[in-house]
Parts: C-alpha cells; sequence; structure tokens
C-alpha cells in the first residue's frame, strides 16, 4: 500500500499550487517593452482533465508567451498573433521548431483554444480562465467529475437515471423504469449556472426532454416533455454516487490522464488501486524514460509520441454493489486492457460470478446455453457486470471490432439466482 500511495503521490497534479508568474520571461521576449500593451495570466485545464497555466504578452502586432504544465514543470514557448479577440499561436521547441499550433479566443476573462500537435493528427480543447474568475468557480477537483444515480417519478412512473459527467459540461447515461421494462439511453449538458438539459433516448431517437435546474447535488429540479407527456414537473433525488479522483501529467513526449472511481470507503478505494498500481507505474516509468538534454533536439514529431489512458465507465451505483470497468489504453504498445469492477459495498470484497449463482448450478453451461439459443453461440465471454436491466456479459475491448457486449434479463436468471447478496437489490 506504502509503493501505491509514493506512486500517486509522485504523479499528482499540484492543482493547490498558486499559478505561476512568468511576467519577466515575458517581457524578456519583446525587444522593447515600452510597446507592451498587456500581459495576461490564465489557468484551467486542457479536456477538463490535464491542468495547464500559460502567460501571454501583446505589443500591438505580436503575442508571445508560455505555456507551462504543473505535474510535470514542463514549459514551452508560444508565438504568433492576436487580432480582435481571435489568437493563432505557434508552439515552438527551444531550437526553433514548431511543434504544435493553438487557434482560439480570448477575452479579459477566459482562453478558448484548441491544440493540435505538428500535424494534426493528435488534438485536444484549452479552456482557461484569469485568476478572478478562478476565484468564482474553485471548487474541490473531484466534485469536477462524477456519477449520480437519481430516482423520480412522472405520470406515475418511477424512473431511475445514472448521469455521467467527466468533461467540462456534457453529461451521459441512462434511464430506467422500475419495473426494467423500459430504458433509454440520456445525453445533455450541465452549464456553469447550474441549469441542465437532458434528452432521453430509444435507438438514437430522441423520446423526451428534460429541462431543468440543479439547484444542489441531491436535487434536480424541472419539467419533462414527451413520451405521452407534455411540461410535466419532474423531481430527481440523489440515491447513491461516485466521485474521480483524477491523476494526470504532460511533458513533451508524455502524458496520461486517469479516472478513479472513488466511493469513499477504504476496502473500494484500495481495490481500485490495487488493480491499477502496476498501470500507474509503467506509465511512470515510462514519463522518465526519456531526459532531454541541453543537446538533445526533441523533433515535433516526438511530441505527445506516449500517452496512456485510465476511463472507468459504471454502469450501477447502489447502497451494496458498484459495477462497471474500467478500460486502460496506451501508445506505447498499443493495446487496450479492460478490469471489471464487481464490488460488494456490503462485505467489502469483490464479487464472483459463482457467488450470484445456486451452488448446485453449472452457471455458466447455463449462461453459455442462454446464448446459444439468442444466436450467440461463438461468444465465450470474459467479464460480467450487474446492471439495472441485467446481467452484462462482454469481453475485451477492440480497436477495430469494438468488444461483445450483451445483457441477459434478470427475468431469465431469476431460477437460477441466490435469494440473498448481491443480486437481491435488482431481482
Amino acid at each position: 500500500m506504502k509503493y501505491i500511495k509514493s506512486i500517486l503521490l509522485s504523479i499528482m497534479p499540484l492543482f493547490a499550487s498558486a499559478q505561476q508568474d512568468f511576467t519577466e520571461e515575458i517581457k524578456s521576449m519583446f525587444d522593447d517593452t515600452a510597446h507592451l500593451e498587456w500581459i495576461k495570466t490564465y489557468s484551467g485545464y486542457i479536456d477538463n482533465m490535464t491542468k495547464v497555466e500559460t502567460s501571454l504578452g501583446f505589443d500591438g502586432t505580436y503575442c508571445k508567451g508560455l505555456i507551462y504544465y504543473p505535474s510535470s514543470g514542463f514549459s514551452t514557448e508560444i508565438s504568433g498573433t492576436a487580432i480582435g479577440n481571435r489568437l493563432q499561436l505557434n508552439e515552438i521547441s527551444t531550437d526553433g521548431l514548431i511543434t504544435g499550433k493553438l487557434s482560439g479566443t480570448i477575452t479579459k476573462d477566459k482562453l478558448i483554444a484548441r491544440w493540435s500537435n505538428h500535424n494534426n493528427t493528435i488534438g485536444c480543447n484549452y479552456s482557461l480562465k484569469n485568476e478572478e474568475e478562478l476565484t468564482k468557480t474553485i471548487k474541490k477537483e473531484n466534485d469536477d467529475k462524477w456519477v449520480r444515480w437519481y430516482v423520480g417519478k412522472v405520470s406515475d412512473e418511477i424512473l431511475h437515471v445514472i448521469l455521467h459527467k467527466k468533461s467540462e459540461n456534457e453529461i451521459y447515461g441512462s434511464c430506467y423504469n422500475e419495473t426494467g421494462t423500459k430504458s433509454y439511453k440520456v445525453t445533455g449538458t450541465l452549464n456553469e449556472d447550474k441549469s441542465i438539459k437532458l434528452k432521453f433516448l430509444l435507438s438514437e431517437h430522441v423520446m423526451a426532454t428534460f429541462s431543468g435546474y440543479m439547484s444542489k447535488p441531491k436535487l434536480i429540479k424541472g419539467q419533462v416533455t414527451g413520451i405521452g407527456m407534455v411540461n410535466e414537473d419532474l423531481s430527481l433525488h440523489l440515491d447513491n454516487k461516485i466521485n474521480y479522483q483524477q491523476i494526470s501529467f504532460q511533458s513533451f513526449s508524455t502524458s496520461y490522464e486517469i479516472l478513479l472511481p472513488e466511493y469513499g470507503t477504504k476496502a473500494f478505494d484500495k481495490f481500485i488501486k490495487n488493480s491499477t498500481s502496476d498501470w500507474l507505474k509503467e506509465c511512470v516509468d515510462k514519463s522518465n524514460s526519456k531526459s532531454y538534454k541541453e543537446s538533445d533536439i526533441p523533433l515535433p514529431e516526438e511530441r505527445l509520441i506516449n500517452r496512456g489512458y485510465i476511463y472507468p465507465d459504471i454502469r450501477y451505483v447502489a447502497d451494496n454493489v458498484v459495477s462497471g470497468h474500467m478500460i486502460f489504453v496506451n501508445t506505447w504498445t498499443g493495446q487496450t486492457k479492460t478490469k471489471p469492477i464487481n464490488y460488494n459495498l456490503k462485505e467489502d470484497e469483490e464479487i464472483k460470478l459463482e457467488q450470484l449463482f445456486n451452488k448446485d448450478l453449472s452457471y455458466r453451461d447455463s449462461l453459455i446455453s442462454y446464448l446459444k439459443s439468442n444466436g450467440k453461440s461463438a461468444f465465450n465471454f470474459q467479464y460480467f457486470n450487474i446492471t439495472p436491466e441485467g446481467l452484462r456479459l462482454y469481453d475485451e475491448f477492440e480497436p477495430i471490432n469494438g468488444r461483445n457486449d450483451i445483457i441477459v434479463p434478470y427475468s431469465v436468471l431469476k431460477p437460477w439466482a441466490k435469494k440473498t447478496g448481491p443480486l437481491k437489490k435488482v431481482l
């Protein structure tokens, strides 16, 4: 456990650190500082994940500055033009090579831009604010990314809505009714003013819309239209939640972005860290494997050549179960790896598939028989999840073919399942 903590501490971004003051460095980039019209400093995130700071100066013709990454201490120069509120900047290495481009808008309060590498094969979004704006929106880091499970009632029907927030204002998830006869895909936005808009989709067709306001995390109030309803009131009450701990790093050649589910119990959080410690160490080793000397020339094609990600997909959050999976991706092996999450919060242990079924049942043969009867005879599943709809069976993700992903309804499983244990609530 001490080893895991040391890894986390070694790569944790310095989110609480003070903003760097690069005023003198910015001034030194201009031949005549007397003509400087402004120097501005902003701080924020890349793709709502990696912490980044930038300081820019403008002399009426040229805009020059620095981009700084607190997680690694790496910085790079940027130079170009600012016409009105439009920015067109090149990212330049110490040897004068263009390693990337930054295009966007700048105002007194914000800098919003799109970054791409030298040949436009990698791209990401920069969203930064000035110090005054940051103090208005200051919040705990892990409050910004979460999974929340809400319950509400509309037209005498109880709905369960699970919402995921991983980007700046986009949210997505699923909606199920109490009996499990209806399920919808959910997409939407959650804005800075806490207004929220949702679409409920069935086979990509919008079946209903919701417009409301998140007065606090525990309550969403608004009106829903569609599925035989017009502006009917709907209040969604928080039933359960998971936050995400985020770990990010960026240097010249390496970046990684990691989201870890965090329920708040020592046993579950330890289970997640133990599941990811080897991969985290691999990321750290990769970031340390290339250290540029003064004589080295970091070539544009080496910019962010090593990239790694861990992204969780939580399918079920209840008072007794957390279920879903994490996907591990990196560029140095080109492979993906799946780690299923099936955790019993009551017993503080990982759930095994055999724990769900009666002891005298050959459960795997029974599941394979069901799959064959539904035309899936070639599917030899590797993983499972408990979900509101049924038991999810799936295999490894492949970049080209995706993954086999099948839901076995609980109506099929009920005769085989234990009457007590992790499946009790959904059954």
